[in-house]
């Protein structure tokens, strides 16, 4: 479930980010494509979704790899 939430993270990240490059590559007169909205509003979650996806991925494979299964008593 942990691999699954990483994955889904940073998949949010790329169609967040391919969107609004497409909104703002077509219609530069939405208001969610203003610089202020896009800093303050948008660019917060992206980056810390991105972060944690990374992070978790980068733990993951440095620990035992994606398909580790923890050995539990």
């Amino acid at each position: 479930m942990f691999i699954m939430f990483s994955v889904a993270a940073l998949c949010a990240v790329l169609l967040v980010a391919s969107l609004l490059g497409v909104a703002c590559r077509y219609r530069k007169d939405l208001w969610f494509t203003s610089d202020d909205v896009i800093l303050c509003f948008i660019a917060p979650p992206v980056i810390l979704l991105g972060t944690f996806g990374a992070l978790s991925i980068g733990y993951r494979l440095t620990h035992g790899g994606l398909a580790a299964v923890p050995v539990g008593g």
